[in-house]
């Protein structure tokens, strides 16, 4: 946060657009509105043409996704269109679906800003995101990993990093992004090879042998594999490398003593009272709990 993340794909946005494709914007809802403060403060007037996508009342028609706009929208925006489309909703006692014009056109350029809200792979918000198409794709995150290895695959998924990404069959030289097997759900619907002569390579090659060995053995040669994937994909900042574009000040720390005059003390003294009288009374009910459980396991035992 605040190492220039934003303005820098603003100044992307300006250096290279696309004539007839869009650009997609995907935000947490909270941070929509200071996107299009950013680019309305940091662009001359009519430079960038922004809209945004959210709402009840969003429009969909697949005709405004067809010049070089950049929309703005949310990860829950998209996660509803794809449940919508993919699944269908009820009216009046039906099953309708609804195309969205999210999945129907492909961009020039997506954009993910805190992009570790797709982190669960196995997510709705995750599937949905895989599935849109583009030409040219960014993650924006402060904490690509909060807290296991395995959250960065969403990342690596979506940017569609080779092989890292891919599932591999081990009979032929089949290559897919995503688990296809929906004909009869054993046979692969490329090569037709059965499910378990596919593997997962990020599973196989990176995860689990980090996971069953940790730093050593295997799990050491599948850090080294994640230390030669991370320089070429990422562009890393530390607070310490920006410090003089941060212009942080000098942490001053200052002690105060204050003391309670005599109305605030006596305030404090009753209500100090007060509570001392509600926590003893709710550990004797506690204990009476404990003796009462510790009386019938014992009539049991000797029972």
């Amino acid at each position: 946060m605040g190492m220039g993340k934003t303005i820098q794909m603003i100044a992307l946005l300006l250096s290279e657009q696309s004539a007839d494709q869009p650009t997609l914007i995907v935000c947490p809802t909270i941070a929509l509105g200071q996107w299009k403060a950013e680019i309305a403060r940091h662009t001359e007037p009519g430079s960038l043409n922004v809209e945004l996508y959210y709402g009840p009342n969003r429009d969909r028609r697949l005709s405004n996704f067809q010049t070089s706009t950049i929309f703005l929208t949310t990860y829950s925006t998209i996660e509803t269109d794809h449940r919508r489309q993919e699944y269908g909703f009820k009216r009046q006692g039906e099953t309708v679906r609804e195309k969205s014009p999210l999945f129907q056109v492909t961009f020039f350029r997506i954009v993910l800003d805190e992009a570790h809200s797709i982190k669960d792979r196995a997510s709705n918000t995750a599937r949905a995101v895989f599935q849109l198409k583009c030409e040219r794709k960014w993650s924006l995150s402060g904490t690509p990993l909060q807290n296991r290895v395995g959250e960065l695959y969403s990342l690596i998924r979506f940017l569609q990093v080779s092989p890292f990404s891919y599932y591999f069959c081990e009979k032929c030289d089949c290559k897919m992004l995503q688990w296809s097997f929906k004909k009869d759900h054993k046979h692969c619907d490329g090569c037709g090879h059965v499910s378990h002569q596919h593997y997962c390579w990020w599973n196989r090659e990176v995860l689990r042998p980090i996971q069953q060995h940790g730093a050593t053995g295997e799990g050491r040669a599948g850090f080294a594999k994640l230390s030669r994937l991370m320089p070429r994909i990422m562009l890393r900042r530390t607070k310490l490398e920006r410090a003089d574009d941060l212009g942080l000040p000098p942490r001053v720390v200052i002690t105060r003593r204050d003391f309670f005059n005599e109305e605030e003390e006596d305030f404090y003294e009753a209500y100090l009272v007060f509570i001392m009288v509600v926590l003893n009374i709710r550990f004797q009910a506690l204990f009476r709990v404990q003796d009462q459980v510790c009386l019938v396991r014992a009539a049991g035992h000797v029972a």
